[in-house]
C-alpha cells in the first residue's frame, strides 16, 4: 500500500504509485520515478492534493486495508464531467452572442451520460480535490460542485429515492422519476450562473461592501432567468436555492428545513467543500481533514444533513490508508484501515521519533486513535490538527435529520 504525501512532502526518487491526472490528460505515469522537475509541477499545480507513493519499507512489514481508488474509472469520471463543463461554456457564450441558441438538449444528453457512467462504474472513493483544467475559477468551481454532488447522489440513491417521494406533492412518485439524478447535475452545472456577471469579485483582496454582498446573495435569482428556457422546474428549483441551508443560514428565502430539497442539500455539502478547499487572493485553502471536520462535528455541522454528510466522508476520506499522523510522543503512525468514525482511523506506530521505520517485530498491532488509546493526532501534512479534539457545544440534531435517515 503506498503512503500519501502532499507535494511539499515530496522528495525526488519517490515513485508514483498511481498516474496523476488533470482532467483527461495524464501528466504523470504510475511507477514513474519524481524529478525535481515533476515535484515542482505537482507543488505548483496541485498544492493541496494528496499523492500516492509507492512505500516498499512498509509493504513488507504492514497489513494494509484496501481502500485504493480505480484511478482509471475516476479519471474517466473527470473526463466527462470537463466534457461537459466545455460545453457549458461554450454554451453561455452562444447565447451572449445569439439570443436562445442554446444547445440544451446536447447539454442535457452529455449529463444523462455522465450519470450512467457513474452508476455502472461506482468507485468507494474518489479524489478531495478534482484537478480540472479550468477556464476561470467559476468554471472549475462548478465543474468540481457538479462531479463531487453526482458521485454522492450515486452512491446514496436509496436515500434520494426515500426523500423524493417523502418531499413530493403528488401521491406516488414514479420509482423511475424518484430515482432520476438529471436535476440534480444540471442545477449543479448551472447554479452559479449568477456569478458571471460577478467576476470582478473573484480575484479581490479586500473585503466586499454591503452592496457588494447584497449583489452576491442575489445570484441564485439571476441565475434562473438566464437558464435555458427547456430546463426542468426541478433542476431551475436547485439553482435557485442552493445557498440554502439546514439551520436557515442560507439564502435567498430561507426555508422550513424540513421543505429543503434533498439535491439542494447535496449540493450545499459539495458547494461549501470545494469553495473551502480552493485557495483564493483573499484567504488560503482549508486542509479537507479541517473542511470535513467542520461540517462533521464542528460549529459548522447543523447547516448540513448528517446522512449526507457521513456519505460525503467515505467518499473523500479525511484519512485515506497510508496516511502518516506525527502524535503527540513524536512518533509517526501510518493509517492502515478504517473504524465506524472516520477521524479515528486505524493505525500503527512505523516510524520512530528519528523518523525511521521501526522493524517488524517493534510495530505491534494496528490500534484506532481513540480516546482510549492514550495517544492523540498532533499533525497530518504539517497541519497542526489538534482542532479534530475541541468539544463543540452539544446542540439539538441538525434540522435536517430526516426521517428517511433513520
Amino acid at each position: 500500500m503506498p503512503a500519501v504525501l502532499k507535494p511539499q512532502q515530496l522528495e525526488p526518487g519517490m515513485t508514483l504509485a498511481d498516474a496523476v491526472w488533470r482532467g483527461a490528460m495524464m501528466l504523470l505515469p504510475g511507477g514513474r520515478t519524481l524529478t525535481d522537475a515533476d515535484i515542482s509541477v505537482l507543488r505548483r499545480r496541485f498544492p493541496e492534493q494528496r499523492i500516492r507513493i509507492a512505500d516498499p519499507a512498509l509493504d513488507s512489514i504492514v497489513d494494509f486495508e484496501d481502500d485504493s481508488m480505480d484511478s482509471k474509472t475516476v479519471a474517466g469520471a473527470m473526463a466527462k464531467t470537463a466534457e461537459v463543463m466545455d460545453m457549458i461554456m461554450d454554451d453561455t457564450r452562444r447565447q451572449r452572442t445569439r439570443a436562445n441558441n442554446s444547445n440544451f438538449s446536447d447539454i442535457e444528453r452529455a449529463v444523462s451520460n455522465v450519470i450512467a457512467y457513474l452508476l455502472a462504474n461506482p468507485v468507494g472513493q474518489i479524489l478531495p480535490k478534482v484537478p480540472f483544467m479550468p477556464e476561470t475559477y467559476l468554471s472549475d468551481h462548478m465543474s468540481n460542485v457538479f462531479y463531487l454532488s453526482m458521485q454522492l447522489g450515486t452512491k446514496l440513491q436509496w436515500y434520494v429515492m426515500a426523500e423524493r417521494g417523502r418531499q413530493t406533492n403528488c401521491r406516488e412518485l414514479s420509482p423511475m422519476l424518484a430515482r432520476s439524478l438529471l436535476p440534480l447535475g444540471l442545477g449543479a452545472l448551472y447554479m452559479d450562473m449568477g456569478m458571471m456577471e460577478l467576476s470582478e469579485y473573484e480575484d479581490r483582496e479586500g473585503p466586499l461592501t454591503d452592496s457588494d454582498w447584497e449583489r452576491v446573495h442575489e445570484h441564485p435569482n439571476e441565475a434562473v432567468k438566464v437558464l435555458p428556457k427547456s430546463m426542468p422546474a426541478a433542476a431551475r428549483m436547485i439553482v435557485r436555492t442552493h445557498h440554502e441551508t439546514c439551520d436557515r443560514s442560507g439564502y435567498p428565502m430561507r426555508p422550513e428545513p424540513e421543505k429543503m430539497h434533498v439535491f439542494t442539500r447535496i449540493i450545499r455539502i459539495a458547494d461549501v467543500f470545494d469553495a473551502a478547499t480552493t485557495p483564493r487572493p483573499y484567504r488560503p485553502a482549508k486542509s479537507a481533514i479541517r473542511v470535513l471536520w467542520e461540517m462533521t462535528h464542528g460549529p459548522q455541522r447543523l447547516q448540513f444533513d448528517p446522512t449526507l454528510v457521513a456519505a460525503f466522508n467515505e467518499l473523500v476520506m479525511p484519512f485515506p490508508v497510508g496516511t502518516r499522523i506525527e502524535l503527540d510522543d513524536q512518533q509517526t503512525a501510518v493509517v492502515v484501515g478504517h473504524s465506524k468514525d472516520p477521524f479515528r482511523p486505524k493505525v500503527v506506530i512505523a516510524i520512530d521519533e528519528r523518523g525511521r521505520v521501526k522493524p517488524a517485530e517493534a510495530i505491534g498491532d494496528a490500534i484506532e486513535l481513540d480516546e482510549d488509546c492514550g495517544r492523540r493526532m498532533a499533525r497530518v501534512d504539517g497541519e497542526d490538527v489538534s482542532y479534530l479534539y475541541k468539544q463543540v457545544p452539544a446542540e439539538s440534531p441538525a434540522a435536517c435529520d430526516t426521517p428517511a435517515a433513520k
